[in-house]
């Protein structure tokens, strides 16, 4: 449809709803380009521009990319260009914008580096006020004519009070030339600008400093304490440092957006940061965190560690809590996936330790009376096409998950109905663990198992042992 728009557009003048509809698809194209740091962005963004001309968010988005790639000095050149081919028609917001860096003569070639900067510093927390929540872009159709640069000039003229914004604009050059100079300052100029309220220079020396991490592990993790809304790239900076990554799980603010930081880690899935997460808090007998974390995370997140999760649940007395988020979880689980049996027995272990026994016999009576045939495999000996170019059957590789996790299942209720003095309904569960799990439930591990003590004067059970190797 785009492309179809753009050759009509060459060819003759298009229709309002047309032009519309072109201006948003190709402000989305470039915008997306701009989120994945495409290699080709600033090409598309100039085509963009060349059918969307005077776009002030592109125009913005043009300074921001190459602010990202080729750095402060070449963004500030780009800016000083940009902004008379926005304002030329518009003599109040040039006046403004003089105003505002407290120049008094209109000459754009006057105007320095530094105070472009800060003008731009402005407009760059403006775009990510109203373009991101949480980390994630949320930009509509509407905003993509959003005028940044105009509307923090609006927005900043009238509270300015000169004495505080002279201070301010001084601070900000200062940041600009520090910015500019930072692959030619020492590390003890580096660690000597860092400062509260100074995000983005903050992150741009901490990410030159990580590699003297032995020896101002301090001064980076006192960053944290001082960032507020943009607290995410450092610690994702400092996790990838060995170091910093042991202090973090020590580390007050880490602890706080544990959650939000797993989620939007993004390098590695959900699921194994979590593992690797709370098996160090684990180590260091960190319960409460781990629970505090656990609240914010899908169930996708919490499936392989549920042992560390339970640990620590128990550890701060909040079983009854955990039983609650598994039944979530389990709500939210694709019960034609093997993992479904899985979660089912953790939330009837759950029950039965909270003596919940006749929800625990729901859960498992539940589940047993599900089909799962599907995960019933043969293998055909003739047909060795999976193994030679896949590597393994994956209905074979999903038949034993099923069976390792339906033979915990089995076992788990046989538990329960020992405790529901149920020694038939037990048994049989017994037996089915062991035809299923022979090596996982053998005679050793049944015996060792304290919730089959009320089984030992009945006959079944000594019957069932005795059959046993």
């Amino acid at each position: 449809m785009i492309d179809l728009l753009i050759r009509l557009n060459s060819a003759r003048e298009l229709e309002p709803n047309q032009k519309f509809i072109l201006q948003c698809g190709i402000t989305a194209k470039t915008i997306k380009s701009y989120l994945n740091e495409d290699p080709n962005t600033l090409e598309l963004m100039d085509q963009t521009l060349s059918i969307v001309p005077e776009n002030p968010l592109l125009f913005f988005l043009k300074v921001s990319y190459i602010e990202k790639k080729q750095g402060i000095l070449s963004a500030m050149e780009t800016l000083r260009s940009i902004l008379p081919i926005l304002w030329k028609n518009d003599f109040v917001l040039t006046k403004a914008f003089f105003l505002y860096v407290l120049l008094h003569e209109h000459n754009w070639e006057k105007v320095s580096s530094g105070e472009l900067y800060a003008f731009y510093t402005k407009v760059r927390d403006s775009f990510g006020e109203k373009f991101f929540t949480d980390g994630k872009f949320t930009g509509d159709l509407e905003s993509f004519q959003t005028d940044l640069f105009s509307n923090v000039l609006k927005k900043e003229y009238s509270k300015i009070e000169m004495d505080s914004h002279g201070s301010w604009m001084r601070s900000r050059t200062e940041e600009y030339d520090a910015l500019s100079k930072l692959d030619s300052l020492s590390e003890e100029d580096l660690v000597s600008f860092l400062k509260p309220e100074n995000s983005f220079l903050n992150f741009s020396i901490a990410s030159r400093l990580i590699k003297y991490a032995h020896k101002y592990s301090g001064e980076l993790l006192q960053i944290l304490e001082w960032e507020k809304e943009s607290v995410f790239p450092f610690l994702k900076l400092y996790f990838q440092n060995s170091l910093l990554k042991d202090k973090l799980f020590e580390n007050a603010v880490f602890q706080k957006h544990l959650g939000f930081f797993i989620k939007k880690y993004g390098d590695v899935s959900a699921r194994e940061l979590s593992k690797t997460v709370f098996s160090k808090l684990r180590e260091l007998q960190n319960s409460s965190v781990i629970v505090r974390t656990v609240r914010e995370l899908e169930p996708d997140a919490i499936l392989n560690f549920f042992f560390s999760i339970y640990w620590a649940f128990q550890k701060e007395g909040k079983l009854f809590e955990l039983g609650t988020i598994m039944e979530d979880v389990l709500k939210k689980t694709n019960s034609k996936k093997p993992e479904y049996v899985l979660i089912a027995t953790n939330l009837g272990v759950i029950h039965i330790q909270n003596e919940n026994l006749n929800q625990a016999k729901e859960v498992f009576e539940s589940l047993f009376s599900m089909d799962w045939s599907r995960f019933d495999y043969k293998k055909d000996a003739t047909d060795d096409f999976a193994d030679k170019i896949l590597g393994g059957d994956l209905n074979e590789q999903y038949s034993k998950i099923f069976k390792q996790y339906y033979a915990l299942a089995k076992f788990n209720a046989a538990c329960l109905y020992s405790k529901l003095n149920d020694p038939e309904v037990s048994v049989f569960h017994l037996k089915e663990a062991n035809e299923l799990g022979p090596n996982d439930y053998d005679k050793n591990k049944i015996l060792s198992e304290k919730d089959f003590e009320p089984l030992k004067g009945h006959p079944l059970y000594h019957e069932f042992l005795n059959s046993l190797n």
